[in-house]
């Protein structure tokens, strides 16, 4: 209980001159307001713990939906990694192969990730070849 006071204490010392990153209004406004508009100190003290509630509850709203995204593209890709095994499997036992096939599909799904990851980077950003760099030439 005490850290948390503290901590909260820190807050409002570190934002009531500047708003936080990404804010608009820094605590001294909000306080100041409530005041101006005939408000008490009391008023000012949950005006501002209502606006840190809002930020807190907003920025909580971001980080969750960015690991519902992220669960769901684990889940996506761990799907898609059990397809490619199945059908991968079953081609090598088609070709005759009996040994190791679940670590050999894995590995060659491995593979094809990380060729799509690179494909991925070098259509994003194309790599130009340095011009100054001195040939070699194999002499035979």
């Amino acid at each position: 209980m005490k850290e948390k006071l503290q901590n909260a204490l820190l807050v409002v010392r570190r934002y009531w001159q500047k708003p936080p990153k990404g804010q608009e209004v820094a605590y001294k406004e909000i306080a100041a307001k409530v005041i101006a508009d005939g408000g008490s100190e009391a008023d000012a003290r949950r005006a501002v713990k209502a606006e840190k509630k809002a930020r807190r509850d907003k920025k909580r709203a971001a980080t969750k939906a960015m690991f519902d995204k992220l669960r769901a593209d684990s889940k996506a890709l761990n799907e898609r990694k059990k397809q490619f095994c199945k059908e991968w499997i079953a081609a090598a036992k088609a070709e005759g192969k009996k040994k190791w096939l679940h670590v050999l599909a894995r590995e060659a799904f491995s593979r094809q990730l990380a060729k799509e990851a690179n494909e991925q980077s070098s259509d994003d950003a194309p790599m130009e070849a340095p011009t100054d760099a001195p040939t070699k030439s194999v002499a035979g």
